[in-house]
């Protein structure tokens, strides 16, 4: 839902995000927030058959490399787990939001056309990390991770 400072009526959002303030600005007039009825917990659950995920291929390191970043939006974001040791702390609502853009960065060889890093971001940067040093099954579960959730480390 989309919610106006000052403006008691919210409005759902286009499915082509028609009615979205435009500008570029965040002057804090207007917030995307779940709706306050029976439908937050289908707008919790989301619909990965409606979800769309952007592509952007550039090169990298003077054209050896390849990055190939991959966006998706999440419309909800869940609670986070504090991780201590071999422990998991599941919070309630702690770290629950909603609308945020979540993104990772294959780099291919250009010579040998293997997986050479992946970059997995996070809230406030990010991390690269060497794909010679990581099983294929853990990259793999790591990139899962990074697009289902955002309560890493």
């Amino acid at each position: 839902m989309l919610y106006q400072s000052g403006n008691p009526i919210r409005m759902a959002i286009d499915a082509n995000d028609s009615n979205l303030p435009e500008g570029g600005a965040n002057d804090g007039e207007y917030w995307i927030d779940l709706p306050n009825d029976n439908r937050e917990s289908y707008v919790k659950l989301g619909n990965i058959e409606s979800a769309e995920l952007y592509v952007h291929v550039k090169p990298a390191l003077g054209r050896t490399l390849t990055d190939i970043t991959k966006w998706v939006f999440c419309p909800f974001n869940g609670a986070m787990t504090l991780k201590v040791g071999m422990l998991n702390f599941a919070f309630k609502k702690v770290g629950q939001h909603v609308g945020d853009w979540e993104h990772f960065t294959p780099r291919v060889n250009n010579f040998t056309g293997k997986l050479w890093s992946i970059y997995f971001s996070q809230h406030s940067g990010g991390e690269w990390v060497d794909a010679l040093q990581r099983s294929d099954c853990s990259i793999t579960q790591t990139v899962d991770h990074t697009i289902r959730s955002s309560d890493r480390k």
